[in-house]
Order: C-alpha cells, then sequence, then structure tokens
C-alpha cells in the first residue's frame, strides 16, 4: 500500500485573519486523501508534531513510516485562496511534483478534491470509481461557513472542556449560516458524544442530540464518513445496539478507511464483546495511520489490557509515553495493567506518578502509599475510595461507574452491584467494558453480573483470555 504524510500547511497569509485557518485546510486535506483505500494516510495528530519542525523529509518519512510527503503553503486575501504545493520521495527527498491551485474561496473544497487526485495520479495510486467521483464532484461552499466549521474541528481536537464549548459554538454558527452543510452536523455530532465522555453533559442529554445531529448529516450526505462514526458511538455506547453500531463503523471504514478514530471506537466496540483479536487488528490500523501519537499507542495498550494480554499492555503504555511522558491517562492506564497483573509495587509506583501528575497534594499521595505498605493494595483500594467520598461530598458530582470500581476492587459486591445498578440507570458508557474489563473479573461468578450483561445487551458469555 502506498503511504504518505501531509504537513501542516504553511500560512502565507500572516495568519492575522484566523490563526487557525491553515491547520484546519491541513486537516481537511488529509481527510480528502484518507478517503483512497490503496493509500496509507498519516492523520492530523501526528503530522501535527512536524509543525515548524526542523527535522529533514528523510527523518520525518522514517518516523512516520511513508514512503511520500506533502508540504504546502497557503495564501489567503480576501475571498481568494492560493495553494502551493510540493510532493517529495522521502528517501531521496527529492521533489516529484509541485504545482499552484488557486481560486475563490468559495470553491476550497473543489480545490482540495483537485489536489487529492493529482497526488494520486502522481504516485499512481488506483482510485475505484466510487472514490474518483466522490473526488469529482464541485461543492462551492460559503466561506464563513467553512471558517467556522473548520476552526470548530481545531477547537474540536483540543479536548478540553472549553475546546469542546467553543468547537460546538462553531460548529451551530455554521450550521445557523448553512442548514445543509452536512459535515457541521457530523462535527456537532462529535462534540456532543465528546462532552458525554467527559462528563459534561449526562448521556440521557447529550447522546439523544449527537444521534440527531448525525441522522441529520447522514441524511445530507450519505457519503461522509465524518457523520457515520458518532452514530456507530451512539448505537455502541448508549443505545447498546451492537448490530446497527457493527453496520455504522463498517460503512465509515468503507468511505474513509484511514478514519483514525472509526478504527478507535470500532476497536472498543469490538472489545466490549470479548472479539480481542478483531479489537487489535483495528487498533494496530490506527497506529499505522497515527504512529507518533501518544494517544494511538495509549489505546492500544488499553485494548490489550481489556483482553488480559498485560505484558503487552505494559509495553505498549510505555511507548505512549516516550511520546507523552507527563500523560495522567497513561500513567494512569500503565498503573491499572500492574494492578491488575499482580505486579503491585510496580502499581502503586505508577500510581503516585499518576497522582503527582494530576496534581494530587502530596499528603494525599503519602496517604496511599502507607495504606499500601500497612494493608497491601486493599489498603490502597480503600484510601481511593475514601478520597473520593470526601471529593464527592465537596463537590455533589458522583461517579456511579468509578465508585463501582472502587468496591470491586475490594471485593465488596454488595457494594459494587449497587453501584453498576447506578450507572446502568444513567447509561453511563463506561457499562459497554463491563464483560472484559479485568476490574470486574471477581464479579463475574455472580448471578447479578449475568443478569446486568444481559440488561446491557452483551449476553454472548464472557469471553475467552490470554494473559
Amino acid at each position: 500500500v502506498a503511504s504518505i504524510a501531509v504537513l501542516p500547511l504553511v500560512d502565507l497569509s500572516g495568519g492575522q485573519r484566523d490563526p487557525d485557518f491553515a491547520d484546519g485546510m491541513t486537516d481537511e486535506l488529509i481527510t480528502h486523501l484518507a478517503q483512497i483505500r490503496a493509500l496509507r494516510v498519516i492523520s492530523p495528530a501526528s503530522t501535527a508534531r512536524y509543525k515548524n519542525t526542523r527535522k529533514s523529509l528523510k527523518q520525518i518519512g522514517d518516523e512516520l513510516n511513508v514512503r511520500s510527503i506533502v508540504s504546502a503553503s497557503v495564501f489567503r486575501s480576501g475571498s481568494h485562496v492560493r495553494l502551493n504545493v510540493q510532493l517529495a520521495d522521502a528517501r531521496t527527498e527529492q521533489t516529484l511534483w509541485a504545482n499552484r491551485y488557486e481560486g475563490p474561496m468559495q470553491d476550497v473544497v473543489t480545490l482540495q478534491n483537485e489536489l487529492a487526485r493529482s497526488i494520486a495520479e502522481q504516485i499512481a495510486v488506483s482510485m475505484t470509481p466510487a472514490e474518483q467521483r466522490r473526488l469529482s464532484r464541485s461543492i462551492p461552499i460559503d466561506p464563513e461557513v467553512y471558517d467556522a466549521y473548520t476552526k470548530g474541528r481545531v477547537f474540536l481536537a483540543k479536548e478540553t472542556g472549553e475546546g469542546l464549548s467553543r468547537a460546538m459554538s462553531y460548529f451551530q454558527d455554521a450550521i445557523d449560516r448553512d442548514p445543509t452543510y452536512a459535515k457541521a452536523y457530523a462535527g456537532l455530532a462529535d462534540a456532543y458524544n465528546a462532552m458525554t465522555f467527559y462528563g459534561m453533559l449526562i448521556p440521557s442529554d447529550g447522546c439523544p442530540r449527537a444521534r440527531q445531529a448525525a441522522l441529520e448529516a447522514i441524511r445530507l450526505d450519505p457519503e461522509l464518513g465524518e457523520a457515520h462514526v458518532p452514530l456507530a458511538y451512539v448505537y455502541s455506547q448508549y443505545d447498546w445496539d451492537w448490530s446497527r453500531a457493527e453496520a455504522e463503523y463498517r460503512r465509515a471504514l468503507d468511505l474513509n478507511p484511514n478514519f483514525d478514530g472509526a478504527h478507535e471506537f470500532y476497536a472498543e466496540h469490538l472489545a466490549a464483546q470479548g472479539r480481542i483479536d478483531e479489537a487489535i487488528a483495528q487498533v494496530k490500523k490506527r497506529v499505522e495511520i497515527d504512529p507518533v501519537s501518544w494517544e494511538a499507542h495509549e489505546e492500544y495498550g488499553w485494548i490489550l489490557y481489556l483482553g488480559h494480554r498485560y505484558g503487552a499492555a505494559v509495553a505498549e503504555y510505555k511507548n505512549a509515553l516516550d511520546l507523552a511522558p507527563d500523560s495522567v491517562s497513561t500513567l494512569e492506564g500503565l498503573a491499572d495493567v500492574y494492578a491488575a497483573a499482580g505486579r503491585n509495587d510496580e502499581a502503586v509506583a505508577a500510581y503516585d506518578a499518576w497522582a503527582a501528575a494530576a496534581g494530587i497534594s502530596g499528603e494525599s499521595r503519602t496517604k496511599l502509599t502507607r495504606a499500601y505498605a500497612q494493608l497491601g493494595m486493599r489498603g490502597y483500594w480503600a484510601e481511593r475510595l475514601k478520597m473520593e467520598q470526601a471529593e464527592t461530598a465537596e463537590t455533589g458530582d458522583v461517579w456511579p461507574f468509578r465508585m463501582a470500581t472502587y468496591y470491586a476492587l475490594l471485593g465488596d459486591r454488595d457494594n459494587a452491584f449497587s453501584w453498576l445498578d447506578k450507572a446502568f440507570q444513567e447509561r453511563s458508557s463506561r457499562m459497554t467494558l463491563l464483560n472484559v474489563n479485568p476490574i470486574f473479573d471477581g464479579l463475574r461468578s455472580d448471578a447479578r453480573f449475568q443478569a446486568l450483561l444481559a440488561k446491557v445487551g452483551l449476553t454472548h458469555g464472557v469471553a475467552g483470555y490470554k494473559s
């Protein structure tokens, strides 16, 4: 399979009008190329690391494992846009092809389609008739709609509370300006799902809105891969409709085989059903198109952890930490793997590193390590539960699923099931991984566990694991 990376576009217009314009253009060009099945296209998350880089094209090609690299600059003046593009061989650093594309901003999507087709032709990649048709469409767009949408995508990628709120605002602005623009609805669906996942919206509020936005996007453009993923996510994580989710994930990857988010969420969907080998295959594809993204390696470690393949999971979490040493979620994930594997000293050391990165006070960290020294992991988890209860009393925010995990780790089945029932009532997305999450291994022999699995639609039985 031919392979290519698009480096972040250089903004020659100074970014005074819109500093996010070039980043949005980069993401959109990658999305256009990513529709070509015969091409492995590196995701924006990985190529973003090379913004303003001093590395040579050969170094970049080696790190991303690609044969071709696209470098481009963009200049925007009023309603006019110009792209200067170069295609180079990553091994020799020789320019294979260069061209200029320019026109009115309302034709920017058409220009990107034309550019994607030209690149495919230059590296002799064959396209299917459907791909050729999609990349031959002439799609005029209001420049202000395009600006709002691309800015929404830039803020969505930040994955912070403020970023998600601003993303939602930009997507809604694009919709208000053009109610027929499908991509804006898909972006809005992604934003609702993300806000639900991070606890900014309750599932019963966020997920139905995400479904409505995704369905509208698909109604407007049935071949928009970005719309099928948030719909699949709602079917899987909220409706627990596994067959419909499967169909939507497959459709998304048929339309965009290089969609990193589709591979990620489809992997979790497969893992939830105990289809660990299939899940690993999907997350490996994500790593191939997102090789220097710590999030991709963390996801790989997470899927291996769910499959109870602890040795491989440790190695992958360490790969993620090589890329992002202070990642709070990766440090906690590594600690979870050590704990599940019974490597308790390493687990507590990793949890302490997580606590430091998460800003937990030195006094609290000392209490945790002291509890472990006195009573082992049971003492450690009892102290963690006490801290969670104190935080809940102070903030009023209760996470039933997290409470259930503490009681499960303490071996308190009755309280674990009581909190799992509450998590089920709020339709927590974490319930979908109940059947494979190692934290709940001690509950599997209980009839209440099997009844709960059935209510979530996971009636296939406990998966077979490989250590």
